[in-house]
């Protein structure tokens, strides 16, 4: 269950700073993509539609359920800057001294503790709108759309560097767990 959590945060941490994490250019120099309200209103409309289909939601739990979402995962990806603030602190530093990584960690710490209040608070919240089937695959519902999004934005990349034609497939999930039991 540590594990898990864990990998939950890791991922959220990952997938939802994608588009402000450093991405290499051609020249295999690092630039920073921020998030723009452009995107950032791209990406909700995206995960609210994923959700509602997933989730199976009414609509009534859609129109409830969607704006609390939105400010839970707004303040969920604030606290994951702070750490990504954090590493990328540490990946500039030109003197990684033991304090300066042990207070890395303690930082990193303390953001996952914050997130874990924060999903606490909103679970309370999210069951006034949703019955517990639904809380329950919302877990699920979140890193599939997490693993989507993060496929789509590295196909998009791949095409961007001329790495990936437009007709080629990318093997999704199913295809790679299809050649593992083979």
């Amino acid at each position: 269950m540590k594990t898990k959590n864990i990998l939950l945060t890791l991922i959220f941490i990952l997938s939802a700073g994608f588009i402000s994490a450093n991405a290499q250019d051609r020249q295999g120099r690092v630039m920073d993509r921020k998030l723009t309200p452009e995107i950032k209103e791209k990406i909700q409309k995206m995960r609210s539609e994923f959700l509602k289909k997933e989730l199976r939601l009414t609509d009534d739990e859609f129109n409830t359920f969607i704006p609390l979402y939105d400010e839970y995962a707004d303040k969920k990806f604030a606290l994951g800057e702070k750490a990504r603030d954090g590493f990328r602190k540490l990946r500039d530093e030109q003197n990684r001294t033991e304090d300066n990584l042990l207070k890395i960690i303690d930082e990193d710490l303390e953001v996952q503790i914050k997130e874990a209040q924060l999903q606490k608070e909103y679970y309370q919240k999210f069951k006034k709108v949703l019955p517990a089937e639904k809380l329950i695959e919302l877990k699920r519902t979140e890193l599939r759309f997490m693993e989507e999004a993060v496929t789509n934005f590295r196909r998009q990349e791949g095409r961007e560097r001329g790495n990936l034609r437009s007709s080629e497939p990318l093997r999704g999930r199913e295809s790679r767990n299809q050649n593992r039991a083979e």
